[in-house]
């Protein structure tokens, strides 16, 4: 069975950093979404385009970095969207 949770992502697949996060904590999608007031398919829909860095917890669930929520909060999903896109919030600054 094959999982989407790779590291070397290809299309329609979760972009997952290592599992050794040092940066604070993660926060489930679901919440961060209820956090921000929009639907939880819009964070994972911008976490399966690789918008949005996020690490695989369990089967169905996904878990984003403290750091990457408290840059949502503040510049809204498409900012670090664009952050991700310019290479200024690669998965390799995440750990």
């Amino acid at each position: 069975m094959k999982t989407p949770f790779t590291s070397s992502a290809g299309a329609g697949e979760i972009r997952a950093p290592a599992l050794s996060v040092s940066t604070g904590g993660l926060t489930k999608s679901h919440v961060l979404a209820h956090e921000i007031g929009i639907s939880p398919a819009m964070v994972r829909r911008a976490i399966m385009k690789g918008e949005l860095p996020a690490i695989p917890h369990g089967e169905r669930s996904l878990m984003i970095p403290n750091r990457i929520c408290r840059l949502v909060k503040t510049y809204g999903l498409r900012g670090v969207a664009g952050m991700v896109a310019r290479g200024e919030l690669g998965t390799e600054r995440l750990l």
